[in-house]
């Protein structure tokens, strides 16, 4: 009850004071890195965002007002056709969710998705196999058509990333989206 009392009265302050902020995000990557399928992290980050819509809306605040400025934090995992079809379908749900339930305009109710490769599948037995991984999880999250992607370094399963596979982990990002010509396939 404190943190969804925190959360809102941001959710709140921002609305009301800084309107073009970006006030929360509906989280999944957690529970997917913690071993959940697909459907569960959508399903997890809906309910949290249900939860704390209802409760902005019953203090008053206009969902259509802020949602231009929400996004959903998931994950993107190895198998490349049903993380692009859990983004489509976290896109349609959403949609679904803000216009039915809030009355939120159509063309305000695209869902935004910040996008994070799945840690959980790197391995620390030759980490250098996990730039390959990174790359079909970041194509995944490019197919399906997500805002922002962050990708993991291939030596986050040993520690720390180096400063070498932070480096390899931007170019990796950068190859994708101005080399391949998948941007033109959203």
């Amino acid at each position: 009850a404190p943190a969804m009392k925190f959360s809102v009265d941001v959710i709140e302050y921002c609305a009301a004071e800084i309107p073009n902020w970006e006030p929360i995000e509906f989280c999944g990557y957690h529970v997917r890195d913690s071993g959940s399928s697909a459907v569960q992290e959508v399903g997890v980050a809906l309910a949290n965002a249900i939860a704390y819509l209802d409760e902005a809306a019953r203090r008053g605040v206009s969902i259509d007002a802020i949602a231009p400025h929400l996004f959903m934090f998931l994950s993107s995992g190895l198998d490349l056709f049903e993380e692009v079809a859990k983004f489509r379908a976290a896109r349609l749900l959403w949609s679904r969710l803000l216009t039915e339930r809030y009355g939120v305009s159509e063309e305000r109710s695209a869902l935004r998705i910040f996008c994070y490769t799945l840690g959980s599948q790197l391995t620390a037995a030759e980490p250098m196999n996990n730039t390959i991984r990174v790359s079909y999880e970041a194509l995944a999250a490019a197919l399906g058509g997500v805002q922002t992607l962050a990708t993991s370094s291939y030596d986050e399963a040993l520690g720390l990333p180096s400063e070498d596979a932070v480096h390899l982990s931007l170019r990796t990002q950068q190859v994708l989206a101005y080399e391949t010509g998948v941007r033109r396939t959203t």
